[in-house]
């Protein structure tokens, strides 16, 4: 509950000045569990209300993404950056802090530059100085 909650608080800033997540920007994953206990206490409506779309028991990896409309994805998760740039979506995927992760959601024009792609190429294995018997 804590990630969720610290996302909640960041959204909250923001919409307290007025603004609202463009195109459901920011997408939060979390357990039953967890949404249960979320929804009781109305964090997820606060998220909902702001925009973010809530994904309960799945994860980032095992998610389907439109390439036309998503090809670079922020997350404050370095396990999911891993699956996500090498598993079965091979999308491209950047690391930050939870509030870095919202502001971006809220500000689609935060970050400037060219987007990171990956080589769609198997890369070569290491060499070894192991002999097969």
């Amino acid at each position: 509950m804590g990630e969720i909650r610290t996302t909640a608080a960041a959204v909250r800033t923001h919409m307290e000045l007025g603004k609202r997540i463009p195109d459901n920007r920011l997408w939060v994953f979390t357990s039953g569990a967890n949404y249960e206990l979320a929804d009781a206490d109305g964090t997820l409506d606060l998220l909902e209300e702001a925009g973010a779309l809530i994904l309960k028991d799945t994860c980032p990896e095992v998610t389907p993404y439109n390439r036309k409309l998503f090809n670079h994805l922020l997350t404050n998760s370095l396990k999911a950056e891993h699956y996500l740039t090498s598993g079965l979506n091979r999308m491209p995927t950047s690391v930050a802090k939870i509030e870095t992760c919202v502001a971006s959601a809220f500000d689609p024009q935060l970050f400037s530059g060219p987007r990171p792609t990956l080589d769609s190429r198997a890369k070569e294995p290491h060499s070894s100085g192991k002999t097969t018997q």
